[in-house]
Order: structure tokens, then sequence, then C-alpha cells
């Protein structure tokens, strides 16, 4: 699941976060080295802790997934899909990622990294 979760950094449609806490589940109960590995990583450690202790993300991270999100259905609208059908589902999984991400509650950088 971390593998498909790295995947979803660079595939639109395909959820970072959600294989990453699914993952990190799986390993809570199967590994617990393997869970601290992962809420420790350098790169995935920071959404995962976000998440469990449900903190929300910056007004900087929400700006910048929905700006990449964006540019990868745009990029795959045009240059890897033919069917109008196909870049319809994009766009309305694109739309349905833009508005959780905007449900997801904002918080100041501080705030985020416990600086408070």
């Amino acid at each position: 699941m971390v593998g498909i979760g790295t995947l979803g950094v660079f595939l639109p449609g395909l959820p970072t976060t959600v294989f990453l806490l699914a993952a990190s589940w799986c390993f809570v109960k199967g590994s617990p080295r393997l869970n601290s590995w992962l809420v420790n990583h350098r790169l995935f450690g920071k959404y995962i802790k976000s998440y469990l202790e449900n903190k929300g993300m910056t007004r900087k991270n929400k700006v910048a997934a929905i700006l990449v999100m964006w540019l990868m259905i745009v990029l795959s609208a045009l240059f890897a899909l033919t069917s109008p059908t196909a870049r319809i589902i994009l766009a309305a999984a694109g739309a349905a990622g833009t508005v959780s991400i905007l449900f997801v509650r904002t918080v100041q950088p501080e705030e985020k990294y416990g600086k408070n």
C-alpha cells in the first residue's frame, strides 16, 4: 500500500494519503516496526501524523496539492486519454479531490508543527 500511495503522488485520481493511512493501519496490526518507519518517514510521515493528530493542512500545502493534482489531470486528459467519457470521469474525480482538500481543516504552519 505504501507503493500505491507513492504512485498517488504522480498519478491523478489515485489518492496518496488514503493508501498511506491504510498501510499504517495494517502495519499497526502486523508490524509496529514498519508502522514506526512509515510514520517517521521524512516524506510521508508528516502527512500521516497530521491526519492522525487531526490537525489538517496548511494553506500552502492545500494550494500545492490542488495545483499539482490539476496539472496532472490536464496533462493526462491532453496526452493520455482519448475517450471523452474518461476525461469527464477524470475531471469529476479531480473536482471531488479538490472539494475534499478544501474541507480539510486549514492550520497555520506553526500550529501544524506544534510550535504553539
